[in-house]
């Protein structure tokens, strides 16, 4: 009993001495100071919890945040369910950077392009819903398109695709939950049970290997991310997929008279040949489809060359409120130059809530 007792102190004063080492170096993964509260819906597979507000500092540390979700759980104002009469309805689809994880309401890149579409349009009523949820991609973007979005009745629907949709499209609709406490965990982590959960929010040392067996766990089933860009590689089954939800979701839209527009939203640079695989790969698709598509690379690549003010943070892989006002602005000079826009008699950027 007295080796036992001795064992036990000596891996108590080691735990100890390994915990502090690694919170004098900062070496953990941060956490942030609040979760955005999850919940599930008819229409969504997971989401914020419709009518749910948040603050808080985001872990890098680079920017505050003040979250606040409609009565169907999206990052907006409120909209009627019926689509006013003699207004232009878009619906815009995606992850966190169509959520507008990074910025404020107001300089999300769905509200932009609203705003921008009613200074170029002055004459037509043009709405836009901004449907992004974070962790979402494209089944779950079509789930949403076939339920809630019908009721919309959209003219357009505008689905913003980044890369890291076809790892998410591997790990399925059950690679994630929602947690016990409203948040959002990831499938291996939800296997740690309320101990390991717990570990890995109050200690960082803990963190760290709990995050090292969670990625191992995820890309021995999926395979080296950089393997998505590539043709033939071991997720061009899950490329496949993908395209295959955008032709779905082009058939529903075709169904409710509407156009649908796919957005590739380049991850952050170095933007060398490589990066532009997955813009040029569905850029291909989407002609042999007869599908609208819009590559931002380009004015990335262009913004980033005029102006050396950073389009994405340097530690989150999201964009600044600069990156999201380059994407509103090719999004509505594409659109302008479509001849899908209307003119009516109105103009209305928040259409009266119902």
């Amino acid at each position: 009993m007295g080796k036992a007792a001795y064992f036990i102190v000596v891996l108590v004063v080691v735990a100890l001495a390994t915990e502090a080492g690694v919170r004098g170096l900062g070496l953990a993964p941060p956490l942030p100071d609040a979760w955005i509260p999850y919940s599930t819906a008819p229409h969504l597979v997971w989401g914020p919890t419709p009518g749910s507000q948040v603050q808080g500092l985001a872990p890098t540390g680079e920017f505050r945040f003040d979250l606040q979700h409609n009565r169907w759980g999206f990052r907006d104002r409120e909209h009627p369910l019926a689509k006013p009469a003699g207004s232009y309805r878009i619906l815009g689809l995606g992850d966190s950077y169509t959520y507008g994880w990074g910025a404020d309401f107001e300089e999300t890149y769905l509200r932009r392009l609203e705003l921008l579409l009613a200074e170029s349009q002055p004459a037509a009523r043009i709405e836009v819903v901004k449907a992004g949820v974070a962790r979402f991609f494209p089944e779950p973007e079509r789930m949403l398109l076939d339920t809630l979005g019908r009721e919309l009745r959209p003219d357009l629907v505008i689905v913003g695709f980044i890369p890291n949709d076809v790892l998410d499209t591997c790990l399925g609709l059950d690679a994630v939950g929602v947690g016990a406490d409203g948040a959002l965990v990831n499938q291996p982590s939800a296997n740690f049970g309320p101990v390991g959960l717990a570990l890995y929010r109050h200690s960082h040392a803990a963190r760290i290997l709990l995050r090292a067996w969670s990625s191992a766990n995820i890309f021995r089933r999926c395979g080296d991310f950089a393997a998505v860009y590539s043709d033939d590689g071991p997720y061009e089954a899950h490329w496949r997929q993908v395209e295959e939800e955008f032709e779905r979701m082009a058939a529903i839209a075709s169904e409710l008279g509407a156009r649908l527009l796919v957005v590739n939203i380049p991850d952050l640079p170095p933007w060398d040949e490589r990066r532009a695989y997955p813009g040029r790969r569905l850029g291909n698709w989407a002609a042999r489809q007869g599908i609208a598509f819009l590559d931002l690379l380009p004015a990335m690549r262009a913004a980033a060359a005029a102006d050396p003010a950073p389009l994405y943070w340097a530690r989150d892989p999201h964009c600044t409120p600069r990156g999201y006002a380059t994407i509103a602005a090719a999004i509505a000079s594409y659109l302008e130059a479509s001849g899908w826009l209307p003119s009516g008699a109105t103009a209305a950027t928040d259409p009266p809530a119902g």
